[in-house]
């Protein structure tokens, strides 16, 4: 039950902060970056879906690189991004790479927003499920 809590509060925390570091409106180059960020994010998550791992992995690496380039390593944006590519790795038995990537995730998160963050927990949950699978 408490898991379930902190999974949702998790959840609530990540969708609230995603727009963190945007403190004005954005102007038209900033837009179209943004969108572009939307439509990788979103196409990286169809793919995996569908099962068509070697491609939403080779979209998921471009999409973790232009969030770090647009938003910064720490922006909880980017943090997801690691974690999708993690769990990209995952879906396809690709264990001690999925590792790699969630422990990215949860270095960065630490780093930037701290242990006792809820965005910081997530990494830790979604690392410790990796290592307790392998």
């Amino acid at each position: 039950m408490k898991l379930g809590f902190v999974y949702l509060l998790v959840i609530i925390v990540v969708g609230l902060t995603t727009n963190q570091g945007i403190t004005e409106e954005p102007g038209p180059r900033e837009s179209s970056q943004l969108k572009r960020l939307s439509q990788m994010k979103k196409k990286t998550y169809f793919l995996q879906r569908e099962g068509n791992y070697q491609e939403a992995e080779k979209l998921a690496k471009e999409w973790v690189n232009l969030e770090i380039s647009i938003r910064g390593v720490g922006d909880p944006s980017t943090i997801v991004a690691l974690r999708t590519l993690a769990s990209i790795y995952r879906s396809q038995g690709k264990g001690d790479d999925a590792v790699q990537w969630y422990e990215e995730a949860l270095k960065v998160s630490e780093e930037n927003h701290g242990k006792d963050h809820p965005l910081t927990a997530h990494s830790m949950i979604k690392l410790a499920s990796m290592l307790k699978s392998l």
